[in-house]
């Protein structure tokens, strides 16, 4: 797009964000994830500078942030899509987690997988995994005994997304020195992180 172009996409932008954070109606919610995930889709120039605006420009994870834990399954899982678009951008990864990290480490931590969340918990974990290791150093404190039980517990269930995503977590948080230094000192284990489960996981998917 030329410059008035972006101008138009960037009005856009602010009026779908203004609408996450001030509409009562679920569903104009979630239409506004789908048409923002829509936007930041495409692997090429024009998703990624949209992403730039809505991450950078426009602050927009104060608004799509808080409906990581939405108690609504569809609009919980349509703000994970544009989060997990959003993230394809690297230089994005900080200014992300600052408000998505804890949301995350939130919905892993008091999530019950069902059927209909397997694929919803999966994207939470994979998102935890890359801004995880995006700040080592600064994320640690969020590896909590209780939410390394819980997601060694979902990497053993039926469900295929989310058993898979959280043992490939569990498999990059003890592969990460700094991490796997402060698991350590907190009393856990390398049986808790790297096991037969994990181990499968990862291996997946250097297969494909």
């Amino acid at each position: 797009p030329s410059g008035m172009g972006w101008l138009i996409h960037s009005k856009l932008l602010q009026s779908y964000l203004s609408l996450l954070k001030r509409s009562q109606r679920d569903e104009l919610k979630k239409a506004c994830c789908g048409a923002m995930h829509n936007l930041t889709t495409s692997k090429g120039i024009v998703s990624e500078v949209i992403g730039q605006i809505i991450v950078k420009k426009l602050y927009g994870m104060q608004a799509i942030a808080p409906l990581l834990k939405s108690d609504k399954d569809d609009l919980q899982r349509a703000a994970m899509l544009l989060l997990i678009n959003l993230l394809k951008n690297e230089n994005l990864h900080s200014l992300i987690g600052r408000e998505a990290l804890p949301r995350l480490i939130d919905v892993l931590g008091h999530t019950e997988v069902t059927t209909e969340s397997d694929d919803t918990y999966a994207m939470a974990c994979q998102s935890t995994t890359v801004l995880l290791l995006n700040n080592p150093e600064s994320n640690k404190n969020y590896l909590k005994n209780n939410l390394i039980k819980l997601l060694s517990n979902h990497s053993n269930t039926c469900h295929p997304k989310s058993s898979k995503a959280a043992a490939i977590l569990l498999y990059r948080i003890w592969a990460d020195k700094e991490l796997q230094s402060y698991v350590k000192k907190n009393g856990m284990n390398k049986s808790m992180f790297v096991n037969d489960t994990t181990t499968a996981a990862c291996s997946s998917l250097t297969e494909h």
